[in-house]
């Protein structure tokens, strides 16, 4: 990273400017500056409150201990393990600052990764009583706190605030956010964005549990809830349109998703009338047509579903955080491998780079808010291992090169964003904006076509057109009037408004974005 060896992995680190690929001159930033070229709004830090695991005597006895940070001992202490003076405890709240200041100075948000849902073991406050605790454990860590105690809830509440209002972070990102009651997330939502509204708060997290059977599943956090607590600003991982652009088996095997050209029959969209405004929903078809908008609820107000998985769920775009990898599970380059290894394209290398490219570039271009995987930029591999949360360094670290190895990848994931943020089209803020402006036609397993009334938005691109072809290149019949291609086959270099008419060719494993 070119970072001195004595501020890595530490909070002065992680906003030293002037850093470059091995330190070299003229070689690609890293480090905040690579963040700030990207154009990136907001980073999203997993854990950095005060963990137990990896303690300085774990470091101690054996070095290479590494953890993702996910057993808390103190909700509002910052972790001693990346501080420059761990045993000065000002030293480190005043370094912890001076990070979340430097990142705003350099127009980045901060996001905390949150894990309120479990501590590192029932000591740490099962001395008050035993009742914070619940009695299925659906953290499955064997310690999952009850938020339902009102005392649990006030403490996390507290402890949200005390971020925002002592170390001025702009929201939380909450670790098995499925375990909590719709209420209690509502209460601390509604908490926060009305004692600091011009704060812009984000709140979103995990709507499941652990994997644990819920015997209060209608109560707790789902899909099929967040609908009616909209005015709280809580969104949730949109898992049923990373599924449906991937497939959730991370193995390799099976169906791969729409990226790959095997999109199959959702089970979850075959309730749907054949006429309803949701083309293709009866088919089954319907899971990318919706994710592309945002997964809107069918009609407004919103009411708790009958079914608390429907992917149709969202009162708000902001409710749908968009992703196909994070920090859990394979990331997208190894998916990619993984899938290329079972279905003869392992030697492919400039195939696999485009559905990369194909998959990102969904997120990007849909309702919603995106979340882009640290490194997937760059294609970053953690060599499959898909649950690396005690891996070494060398299994989760970014390796910078990839930068120059996957430069034509970083360029367009760059085009991509600045596109989205130049152009309002893509982010409509409202359910009525979306179901009035935005149309989603899923005319096959592997074609989705979207147009977008981007004027209503504010857009100075009057009107937008995104093709997802996941098959061969093929003839797409457009709209009256002259189109510009604003970008096309998964290259940062191709597009550039180009003048189209009557039909447009859409190249095959990627998005066409056109504009009027």
């Amino acid at each position: 990273s070119g970072v001195p060896a004595a501020q890595r992995a530490t909070y002065a680190g992680l906003t030293l400017a002037g850093t470059t690929v091995n330190g070299a001159g003229g070689a690609p930033s890293t480090g905040i500056d690579h963040l700030v070229e990207m154009g990136i709004t907001h980073l999203h830090l997993l854990p950095v409150f005060d963990f137990g695991s990896c303690s300085p005597w774990d470091v101690a006895a054996h070095p290479d201990c590494y953890d993702w940070g996910y057993s808390p001992l103190n909700y509002n202490v910052p972790e001693e393990r990346y501080s420059l003076t761990p045993n000065d405890y000002v030293g480190r709240v005043r370094e912890f600052k001076a990070m979340v200041d430097g990142l705003h100075r350099r127009g980045i948000r901060v996001v905390l990764d949150v894990v309120y849902n479990h501590t590192l073991g029932k000591d740490v406050l099962g001395h008050i009583t035993g009742k914070y605790y619940n009695a299925t454990d659906l953290s499955a860590t064997g310690n999952s706190l009850d938020a339902s105690q009102p005392m649990v809830a006030r403490m996390i509440r507290d402890s949200l605030e005390y971020w925002v209002k002592e170390y001025n972070v702009d929201g939380f990102r909450f670790d098995l956010m499925g375990v909590f009651d719709t209420a209690v997330v509502a209460d601390w939502g509604r908490h926060l964005t009305s004692t600091y509204p011009e704060r812009n708060l984000v709140l979103y997290g995990e709507p499941w549990t652990g994997g644990i059977a819920d015997p209060l599943e209608n109560r707790h956090l789902r899909y099929g809830a967040l609908g009616t607590i909209a005015d709280a600003h809580v969104g949730v991982f949109n898992g049923a349109y990373r599924d449906a652009i991937k497939n959730a088996e991370n193995g390799g095997a099976g169906t791969g998703g729409f990226i790959f050209n095997q999109g199959s029959i959702d089970s979850r969209f075959g309730a749907y009338d054949p006429n309803s405004k949701w083309p293709g929903t009866n088919l089954g078809l319907g899971a990318m047509s919706v994710g592309v908008k945002g997964s809107p609820l069918y009609s407004l107000p919103a009411t708790q579903l009958p079914n608390i998985w429907d992917a149709m769920y969202t009162a708000a775009p902001e409710q749908s955080i968009n992703y196909v990898d994070v920090h859990d599970d394979l990331c997208l380059a190894d998916k990619v491998a993984a899938w290329a290894a079972v279905n003869g394209q392992s030697a492919n290398t400039g195939y696999q780079n485009r559905l990369q490219q194909f998959a990102m570039s969904m997120v990007l271009t849909s309702q919603g808010i995106p979340l882009l995987h640290g490194g997937s930029e760059m294609q970053r591999t953690k060599h499959g291992v898909s649950n690396s949360y005690q891996s070494p360094d060398s299994i989760n670290r970014y390796d910078w090169n990839l930068l120059n190895t996957n430069n034509a990848t970083y360029q367009y994931i760059r085009k991509l964003i600045a596109m989205r943020k130049d152009h309002p089209g893509f982010r409509f803020n409202s359910w009525a904006g979306i179901d009035k402006n935005v149309q989603a036609d899923q005319r096959s397993a592997s074609l989705v076509v979207t147009t977008i009334e981007g004027a209503a938005n504010g857009d100075w691109w009057n009107r937008e057109m995104v093709i997802f072809n996941s098959g061969a290149d093929q003839e797409i019949a457009l709209p009256p009037g002259d189109w510009r291609v604003a970008l096309e086959k998964s290259s940062a270099d191709e597009g550039n408004d180009r003048v189209v008419n009557g039909t447009v060719t859409a190249a095959g494993t990627a998005i066409t974005v056109l504009h009027q």
